[in-house]
């Protein structure tokens, strides 16, 4: 008869070895799906960013409510001239700039603002522009109503309109 004692720690290794096969795979799964998951709001938020700048430049005088959709948990923000800017907008030369960026955390005044200048470009997107956002920066809770007014060059949030 064999000795048994032989195989326990082959299977035990083997199993090891499972294990970490397994976690290895589940890590690579989640960090495709969180790259894609990234791309896709990136992708958002150029689209949502190219919109707002189409209505600034489609009218000259008075206001216009501009709709936002996505992406969701993401913030609208302006920097300009004596303001610390990203250096998304400064490495393009800007001294004006608007930028949605995120995600975010929390829901104050001025957590977009702090945010932008700390993300990387996978997190940034901006136009150079000199409109400022009212209040330093609105977060992007859909639907978002934006106005934007021609006279002052503001950007400002409507509130939810209730049904």
């Amino acid at each position: 008869m064999k000795n048994k004692k032989g195989l326990l720690p082959k299977a035990t290794l083997r199993m090891v070895i499972a294990v970490i096969c397994i976690l290895f795979l589940v890590s690579f799964l989640v960090s495709l799906y969180y790259s894609y998951s990234r791309n896709k709001d990136l992708e958002q938020a150029e689209a949502s960013l190219e919109h707002l700048i189409e209505q600034i430049n489609s009218q000259s005088t008075g206001m216009r409510d501009v709709e936002i959709y996505n992406p969701q948990g993401w913030g609208i923000t302006s920097y300009g001239e004596g303001e610390k800017i990203p250096d998304f907008c400064l490495n393009l030369g800007w001294k004006n700039c608007v930028c949605i960026c995120g995600p975010l955390g929390g829901g104050s005044f001025g957590t977009a603002k702090m945010a932008c200048l700390a993300v990387d470009e996978k997190g940034i997107v901006c136009r150079e522009n000199d409109y400022s956002v009212f209040f330093g920066s609105i977060n992007i809770e859909p639907p978002l109503t934006l106005t934007i007014d021609y006279e002052t060059k503001t950007i400002s949030k409507i509130s939810k309109k209730e049904t």
